[in-house]
């Protein structure tokens, strides 16, 4: 039987509305620091962390140090000073040194957007995964120092993934990523925005969705270099369909919460009503009158008045409970403090982690857009370790990450793809065309 959902009558139900998983926005502090979440990323994949207390200022005494006894001309130390502990030239050895970014960070939603990743690598992967690097003499010395200092840590579970389509393919792009330093630590931050654009689009897409496992919802773009012309209808559409859908993250996520409130390991909405679903007759009438029970007590405490709720069936039970919790958030008139409040989690959604996919095009409107570094990095990481990949199976790679294009914009991708010169047509009819990386 499903303990959460046996225990939901007995939820003091909130007056205030909170959501504390499967969003990396919050009330306050949604600015991101990607060099921060890049380091707690980073400690995640290897399964280290370093000491609280510990500061670059350490690490680099510790290095000259360590240099002191190995060079006879101490002046040097002055230049290995330059080199490697001014601007970024620790990220020149190994994007190991992102940690020290995470352990400085001082802003809430670099741990919440952290956190999302965190969840999907060990959910996904238990033994780590090896961050490559290559290094000189020096270069060596310095990180077998620093990895000196790195302490072992076992990272729990604390959610399992919303979206676990999506959750697989980012640690295998991210395990690829690690294969090559070079790549990585210039792709990395890219990356993580990337995904975090399409975890919060496809979470939105799949949040109504709940009777099934999430998949893939088609979304789609353009190049930034298109033209949007009106015509295109799930181009037009695109945006505003996700806008739509973003409105419903906080007020769903925020019921979400009851049915979490007491498990150590948070789960979706659709994992709930699969566990209903599929209980045992026998347990199934308690867990009906437990969902009841805690309804009736959320409609009166958040002041939506009585309904009827006899007779009904499990899938007509959550279309309730997903549709009260709406209903909280959607009268501006009666309700205008959760009103307000959906509102700025829409707009910081929209802004903070959408806005560099999103463009006006005059009549058009607003399209969502990719532009050619993020295509050529999606591009890159779709076709993994392979050295090509035939075009169709490169847009099945993109759709299954949750980017859609039309007929359209597989003409541009082409036309694209053979500027930059790394297209390979197999045939004189141009049927067969595949696409390499470029790395």
């Amino acid at each position: 039987m499903s303990k959460s959902i046996q225990q939901l009558y007995k939820a003091e139900i909130q007056a205030r509305n909170f959501v504390q998983s499967y969003l990396p926005i919050r009330n306050k502090g949604h600015e991101f620091d990607f060099s921060a979440i890049a380091g707690a990323v980073g400690a995640t994949l290897i399964r280290k962390k370093l000491p609280k207390s510990y500061s670059i200022e350490d690490f680099e005494n510790q290095c000259l140090t360590r240099f002191k006894w190995k060079i006879t001309d101490q002046a040097f130390l002055g230049i290995l000073k330059q080199m490697y502990f001014t601007g970024d030239g620790l990220l020149q050895v190994s994007p190991l040194f992102y940690i020290f970014d995470s352990i400085n960070s001082k802003q809430s939603g670099d741990k919440h957007m952290s956190a999302l990743f965190q969840n999907m690598i060990i959910a996904e992967n238990n033994n780590g995964i090896k961050i490559s690097s290559s290094e000189n003499f020096l270069e060596k010395e310095i990180l077998n120092e620093f990895k000196s200092n790195l302490i072992t840590h076992d990272y729990k579970l604390e959610e399992q993934p919303y979206l676990p389509f999506l959750s697989d393919y980012f640690v295998k792009d991210i395990k690829f990523l690690a294969s090559s330093s070079k790549y990585y630590l210039v792709s990395v931050e890219k990356f993580l925005k990337l995904y975090g654009f399409l975890y919060t689009s496809q979470l939105a897409l799949n949040l109504n969705g709940w009777t099934e496992i999430p998949k893939t919802k088609p979304l789609h773009f353009i190049l930034d270099t298109e033209k949007a012309s009106s015509e295109r209808l799930d181009v037009k559409r695109a945006y505003n369909t996700l806008k739509k859908t973003v409105a419903d993250l906080f007020p769903v996520l925020s019921i979400l919460e009851y049915f979490n409130q007491d498990l150590s390991i948070k789960r979706g909405l659709w994992s709930h009503y699969d566990d209903y679903i599929t209980a045992p007759e026998y347990d199934s009438a308690q867990l009906t009158e437990s969902i009841i029970s805690f309804l009736k007590n959320y409609r009166d405490v958040r002041g939506l008045g009585y309904e009827n709720l006899d007779d009904l069936d499990g899938r007509e039970l959550f279309v309730k409970i997903t549709k009260a919790a709406k209903d909280v958030f959607n009268d501006q008139k009666r309700r205008p403090g959760p009103f307000d409040v959906n509102k700025k989690y829409i707009k910081a959604i929209m802004n903070d982690i959408a806005s560099h996919f999103v463009q006006q095009r005059g009549r058009s409107g607003y399209v969502l857009v990719v532009n050619q570094d993020n295509l050529l990095l999606l591009t890159n990481i779709v076709i993994g370790y392979n050295d090509r990949l035939p075009f169709r199976e490169l847009l099945d790679g993109f759709k299954e990450r949750g980017m859609w294009f039309d007929s359209q914009s597989e003409v541009a991708l082409i036309n694209f793809y053979e500027r930059v010169g790394n297209v390979e047509r197999m045939s004189d009819s141009g049927d067969a065309v595949y696409v390499r990386k470029t790395i």
